[in-house]
């Protein structure tokens, strides 16, 4: 057949209008499908974490409270949320950005430091589960809280540990005996030493057998602490098996460092107030520690005569030192009472001594401010005596118990020089009159027990 040439253009445009429909046809295929792959897709995502998914498009507790906190100003409802001042916690912040972000290294466009900051806090303030702080905070899951957790535990001690803990040399144990004189007319003493049992959720490492394992499904680890005068901790060991007694542990714990001669304690001895009789600085300890050069503990036994009560009761003025620091953390962070969640021994590590840091923290700036102003340590948190001696119970007490105590252990025998500075000690006491109405109460029973 043949064709004119018009007939022939006219086949062509047809032809070709043609083949451009079915490709237009196949391309609008192609795109309803892709289409239909994308809301399968959304839909499966929805039904995987359809609570999730609502909570993250409707806010969170940090966008709805907390950012509400900062607007009003209001101190006194801030501290109950994160147990600090406004000061304090911008302060915080500035100090641990640096590490969550080198931490984070970069994943996810909305990382937000403060954000993870305050569900730590939270976590801290409330010992809540993961699981709960994930819906409260919107998060993907339980996972999720415990990464933001372990990070910003770690970014706090980094941030605060140089400063906060374990920075101690001689003007500052000179000043530490200075204050215990002043405060519990107990001379020459550096610190307190004792130690509790911190109970966690479940075995931390399942290969450890029962070195955690206390009674029933109780598991716990030893946190052997030294404070000051300031109800501040000086050192801290974490992790040891809570099968052996307070003066076991201390053996064999970076705590005892302190203690060796290369330490910045004073090295010469020092005289007693008002005295000529001279003996070395040296640490309070109950009957579960070593007596030693550095270490001075109560006389065991009961049938003590007079100037062995006065001197014990002494030492448990100061021993209440560290019960009521304790006493202090149990009360503002409540994850103290409750088994802690942990997947392995580092990680309570970094949790309790990111508490630690932030105690040591907050606690020093009582003694910056009016008495009035006090929020995380009131006079009336911590026990305290009137002028006649009577002892009047801190409000920490009314708390539910948060750690356990350490059974005592058999005391090691210790040197004859060592006796005799407590025997130099003792006799110091019973002839002081900065405590007048010692004779009265050394023969009621003055120990505190946490």
């Amino acid at each position: 057949m043949n064709y004119s040439t018009s007939e022939e253009d006219d086949l062509l445009i047809v032809t070709s209008l043609f083949v451009i429909i079915e490709l237009l046809k196949i391309r609008r295929q192609q795109r309803k499908r892709r289409l239909r792959e994308r809301l399968d897709w959304l839909h499966k995502r929805r039904r995987v974490r359809p609570l999730a998914l609502r909570m993250q498009a409707a806010g969170d507790e940090y966008q709805n409270l907390f950012k509400i906190l900062l607007e009003e100003q209001d101190n006194v409802k801030f501290f109950k949320y994160t147990r600090m001042t406004f000061i304090q916690w911008e302060r915080l912040l500035n100090l641990v950005t640096p590490f969550l972000r080198k931490s984070h290294n970069g994943r996810g466009a909305d990382f937000s430091p403060e954000r993870d900051l305050v569900i730590t806090i939270r976590y801290f303030v409330t010992g809540s589960q993961f699981c709960d702080l994930a819906m409260t905070f919107g998060c993907t899951g339980e996972s999720t809280v415990g990464s933001v957790v372990r990070r910003t535990s770690l970014a706090i001690i980094q941030a605060l540990r140089p400063t906060e803990l374990y920075n101690r040399n001689e003007y500052y144990y000179r000043y530490t005996m200075k204050k215990f004189w002043t405060d519990r007319q107990m001379p020459n003493c550096c610190g307190v030493i004792a130690g509790k049992h911190i109970t966690v959720q479940k075995l931390p490492n399942p290969n450890a057998g029962t070195s955690h394992h206390n009674d029933g499904d109780r598991f716990s680890l030893v946190l052997l602490a030294i404070c000051d005068a300031n109800y501040r901790f000086t050192s801290i060991d974490i992790g040891q098996y809570d099968s052996v007694s307070d003066g076991g542990v201390f053996s064999e714990s970076p705590t005892s460092e302190p203690l060796n001669e290369k330490a910045d304690l004073p090295r010469e001895p020092l005289t007693l107030p008002n005295t000529n009789v001279a003996i070395p600085a040296y640490f309070v300890a109950d009957e579960a520690f070593p007596l030693s050069t550095r270490i001075m503990r109560p006389y065991p036994g009961e049938n003590l005569d007079k100037g062995e009560q006065i001197f014990n009761y002494r030492l448990s003025r100061v021993m209440s030192l560290i019960e009521n620091t304790f006493g202090i953390l149990a009360m503002r962070w409540k994850i103290f009472r409750t088994p802690i969640t942990v997947k392995d021994v580092e990680g309570i590590d970094h949790i309790v001594q990111s508490i630690l840091c932030l105690h040591n923290y907050l606690q020093p700036t009582n003694n910056e401010m009016a008495e009035n102003q006090h929020l995380y340590c009131p006079k009336n948190v911590v026990d305290h005596e009137d002028s006649n001696g009577v002892l009047i119970p801190g409000r920490w007490r009314q708390k539910s118990i948060a750690f356990a105590p350490i059974p005592a252990g058999k005391p090691n025998e210790s040197a004859a020089n060592v006796h005799m500075h407590r025997q130099l000690l003792k006799d110091f006491f019973v002839s002081d009159k900065s405590c007048p109405w010692q004779e009265s109460y050394a023969l009621k029973d003055e120990s505190i027990v946490l």
